[in-house]
């Protein structure tokens, strides 16, 4: 168990300035990642750069061609598939996280490790997704029953999709684990940047309670990337009070 709890920030998809914007103020309340969500190419490179320019979290992105921290592997894409892109990304220096919507994700995440041996670079990765059509519930239980089967030492954070988001948050923060919140996850009718400003405020502050307060988007890069190579001066802080959460 961590001591400080890594809030990954999900949004649904908007134009990059929109994201941009959005990722400011959930910096500024706790998130230290952003999942991009799907976008067309040419909007994924200007989201991209408008991130890297205003913020200072770790980009997720499905495509690393976008110079991603991170690269997302569903691992219940066919096994081959996935062991060629987990060599790709290895050769690229690129870090993946492994999502499992089932146990039996984690069965062929087992499988792959085995094949690489010691090839993984830095900690194994995961992202547990519950709560989705067919996959699995939103329950404590379920969380518990994929904890058996996490690799020894995997960093690894739970969702829970509509209406599994807050009891998966919940069991996320009791096991030791990190969290992901957001529209992209949990769609709420209105105004999708303010649903991730609450989602991810709301996160951030049950984290607090449970005395594993959210990492800043530095902490949150040593731990899943390891120590920077050089001297790496973050901006500013955003100020939490300047932003309204309603």
């Amino acid at each position: 168990m961590t001591s400080g709890t890594l809030v990954t920030l999900a949004p649904a998809p908007a134009a990059p300035d929109e994201l941009a914007a959005t990722a400011r103020d959930c910096q500024a309340v706790g998130a230290a990642v952003l999942a991009l969500p799907p976008l067309d190419p040419g909007a994924a490179r200007e989201a991209v750069a408008a991130l890297r320019e205003e913020t200072d979290l770790l980009v997720q992105a499905s495509d690393p061609a976008l110079g991603p921290d991170l690269v997302p592997l569903p691992l219940d894409a066919p096994e081959e598939l996935l062991a060629d892109w987990s060599a790709d990304l290895s050769r690229a220096g690129v870090a993946p996280v492994y999502e499992a919507r089932s146990p039996a994700c984690l069965d062929v995440l087992a499988r792959l490790l085995d094949r690489a041996g010691g090839a993984v670079a830095g900690p194994v990765r995961v992202t547990l997704v519950l709560g989705a059509p067919g996959g699995m519930p939103g329950t404590l239980r379920a969380v518990a029953a994929c904890l058996d089967r996490l690799p020894a030492g995997a960093l690894w954070s739970a969702t829970g999709r509509g209406a599994a988001a807050l009891p998966v948050l919940l069991a996320a923060l009791a096991g030791g684990g990190h969290v992901r919140a957001g529209s992209a996850d949990t769609p709420e009718p209105g105004d999708p940047a303010r649903a991730d400003l609450q989602l991810v405020a709301r996160a951030a502050g049950l984290a607090r309670i449970a005395q594993r307060p959210p990492l800043s988007p530095g902490a949150a890069r040593t731990l899943l990337l390891g120590p920077p190579a050089g001297l790496v001066v973050p901006r500013p802080a955003p100020d939490p009070t300047s932003v309204e959460i309603r």
